[in-house]
């Protein structure tokens, strides 16, 4: 199969090409070697050089489960358990690669979350946080 992909592209000048499949539910960049191209590949196949690079990035909500050490008002260390659900807007995609790279969520939403955790956990007591005040956290939390 790659020695038919292959053959089936130009061979000018002993150029080449590949190609970049985007499945539903993703999108994808493309960096060329004049630079990244300030497109967005929707779903599809699209022919590209043979020294580009794509890049393919889910756009479905994903989540993560995050085990958070936090101090409580007292300074008391609590550990918690929490989930984020999380994903790119499609149109942001080529920002998002050009600023963050495909381990945005190491990058830029893990720390944010143990971050936003810390500073509003830090405002109650151990057994607010357990009991009456846990709704409230997670509201804010959740925004």
């Amino acid at each position: 199969m790659k020695r038919w992909l292959w053959l089936s592209c130009p061979l000018l000048l002993g150029t080449g090409c590949s190609y970049l499949t985007v499945d539903s539910g993703q999108v994808g960049v493309l960096w060329t070697p004049d630079g990244l191209q300030n497109k967005v590949y929707n779903e599809g196949q699209y022919t590209v050089g043979f020294f580009d690079r794509p890049t393919v990035y889910d756009t479905r909500s994903q989540e993560r489960d995050e085990q958070l050490d936090v101090l409580a008002a007292n300074g008391l260390r609590i550990q918690l358990d929490a989930s984020i659900r999380y994903h790119i807007v499609p149109g942001e995609a080529v920002a998002l690669h050009k600023d963050l790279g495909l381990h945005y969520y190491s990058v830029l939403v893990g720390p944010t979350l143990r971050s936003q955790a810390r500073r509003v956990v830090g405002r109650y007591q151990p057994e607010e946080i357990y009991s009456t005040q846990r709704d409230a956290i997670e509201r804010v939390l959740g925004r």
